[in-house]
């Protein structure tokens, strides 16, 4: 089972689409990345019915449920891609607009610099599939999107030596997008307890000078 389990494969839903993203095809379009020339994955679905098509509408692939739809806003942010939603505002759930109105991910998707995101670790696979993304901020901080694509609940680990700038250490403190904490101090690594199948932990890093 690999990433693509987020959809049946090759069917063009979110899975394939990250998939695609990730792979060495794609990777000469990630690179040139950047305002004026932005990564457009398609249409998000958050919003649409967890339940059934969205809008009526037969998909080749079945709808997402809450936590995959805040995973596509997840992945959407980390590329800088369009955050065009095809899902019908006047029925959005309170998940779904709580998603849609995240600031935090928000001001990372539309960080005025939009440099491309980087690849660090994709894993395929039975047993602990997931990958991990980041993108460096404008003003220094680090986007990190860590992607369990399998279909079991993992601890996932972001290494962050290598991710902050070259001549910089490797503490920061760490802010869950989509948590209600304060960011916490992480040195050498941070790691994602429990992350559920088709979950995104969106962070942000901050460097510790």
């Amino acid at each position: 089972m690999t990433s693509r389990v987020l959809s049946p494969a090759g069917k063009a839903g979110v899975g394939d689409v990250l998939e695609f993203a990730s792979s060495i095809f794609a990777y000469n379009w990630r690179a040139v990345s950047g305002p004026g020339a932005f990564l457009d994955p398609d249409f998000l679905a958050v919003g649409c019915p967890t339940d059934r098509p969205c809008g009526g509408v037969k998909q080749p692939y079945p709808p997402l449920n809450d936590v995959e739809q805040r995973s596509q806003f997840s992945i959407w942010c980390i590329l800088a891609a369009p955050l065009i939603i095809g899902s019908d505002l006047r029925n959005l759930s309170k998940t779904a607009l709580a998603t849609l109105s995240n600031k935090r991910a928000i001001a990372v998707n539309q960080d005025p610099a939009a440099y491309p995101p980087r690849l660090v670790a994709k894993v395929n696979g039975h047993n602990g599939a997931h990958q991990i993304w980041v993108r460096p901020m404008q003003n220094g901080d680090v986007a990190a999107a860590l992607i369990n694509t399998g279909s079991a609940a993992i601890d996932l680990t972001l290494e962050l030596r290598g991710v902050l700038c070259v001549a910089c250490g490797d503490a920061a403190m760490v802010e869950d997008l989509w948590g209600t904490g304060a960011p916490v101090l992480a040195t050498g690594a941070y790691t994602a307890k429990g992350v559920r199948p088709h979950e995104t932990v969106l962070l942000r890093l901050s460097l510790v000078k």
